[in-house]
């Protein structure tokens, strides 16, 4: 709404949380007001690793590569990048799943059935954590900032005309995207049936 609404919020607004930092996408998952539900998160996040690989397997003789990754002090689990090329924690919340996890798991379980559930159980417990622990509570605190600065759900709604905009973009651009999902369906549906795609 800060971005749609320019008239209702002050340019200059920090997190609602810290109230020193500007909230960015990043900012939100690093704001210090959110590394102990981090903390939380990356520890039951390992844990869930495990026990599903457990689950699936049977087994608890981990790779060195597993227990690499185990470590919560391995790059995976940094809140912070080293570097433009390293994996970390924000990648996971973005919802990437890194080919080198990908082949460390399917190593382990060889069998890329069990590999895609063991990941999508670690996947749903970093979303569902992050929204409960982090997100929402970050909602809440701005709820209660626009309350306190007498901001309404109604103002928010209010059309501007960058949001009658927005939203006629948004259709064309579904219509777009649509025609070329079908056009790609299409053409290989037809490929399929000749096998010629793989």
């Amino acid at each position: 709404f800060k971005l749609t609404r320019p008239a209702l919020y002050d340019q200059d607004w920090k997190c609602c949380r810290c109230l020193t930092n500007n909230e960015t996408f990043n900012h939100v998952w690093t704001c210090a007001r959110s590394h102990q539900a981090i903390n939380i998160i990356v520890l039951k996040a390992i844990h869930t690793l495990k026990e599903q690989l457990f689950i699936h397997t049977s087994s608890v003789d981990w790779s060195n590569d597993l227990l690499a990754i185990f470590d919560p002090l391995h790059h995976y689990w940094s809140i912070t990048s080293s570097s433009h090329s390293s994996f970390y924690f924000l990648d996971f919340i973005k919802g990437i799943i890194p080919s080198h996890l990908f082949r460390i798991i399917n190593n382990f379980t060889r069998n890329c059935s069990n590999t895609s559930k063991i990941l999508a159980s670690f996947y749903d417990l970093i979303f569902d954590l992050s929204s409960e622990l982090i997100w929402k509570p970050r909602c809440d605190a701005t709820i209660a900032l626009e309350l306190s600065l007498n901001i309404k759900q109604k103002d928010k709604l209010k059309k501007s005309i960058f949001h009658i905009l927005a939203q006629s973009l948004q259709r064309i651009m579904c219509f777009l995207i649509d025609r070329i999902i079908l056009h790609y369906l299409l053409t290989h549906s037809f490929m399929v049936d000749l096998g010629l795609f793989f």
